[in-house]
């Protein structure tokens, strides 16, 4: 386990340097959560990031995303994303991208779903992070906030 200035499992200097562009951000992001690496994949967060869950759950800051993304890969799901569609303006990006999970052995029968997912990527110094992300879609449901302070 590493500990950085986030806290526990989480990386020191995180997400991928500003010249490489938010979608590096995104495809590092769906490529830990597909390792089921939980401290990659929530390093890949703004400090002050949000993570929506199916709910409406919002996560707040990466200690709390890591524990929920520890959650959902614990049982060693297969998760797999597509290329995000990407739409950028100065130091902020929209990305939209497709992904999958499939989990056998976690129920009688095995799970699969697939989601279109909602990511806010944006340049801090000299890093591209995620500052919101609704992997699983933005629904109708009510928001609660867990963790963190800080305006929506």
């Amino acid at each position: 386990m590493t500990t950085g200035a986030g806290g526990p499992g989480i990386s020191p200097s995180p997400g991928p340097p500003a010249s490489e562009g938010p979608e590096r951000a995104a495809l590092a992001f769906g490529k830990a959560l597909g390792a089921c690496d939980p401290a990659a994949a929530s390093a890949c967060f703004a400090p002050d990031g949000r993570l929506l869950t199916p709910d409406g759950t919002e996560i707040a800051g990466r200690l709390g995303v890591g524990e929920v993304l520890a959650q959902l890969t614990a049982s060693s799901p297969r998760i797999r994303f597509e290329e995000p569609r990407m739409v950028r303006v100065g130091t902020v990006a929209l990305a939209t991208q497709r992904w999958s999970v499939r989990a056998d052995g976690v129920a009688p029968e095995p799970f699969s779903q697939a989601f279109l997912g909602t990511l806010v990527v944006r340049r801090e110094g000299r890093r591209w992070q995620i500052a919101i992300a609704a992997p699983w879609g933005v629904g109708a449901g009510s928001v609660a906030r867990q963790g963190g302070g800080g305006s929506r």
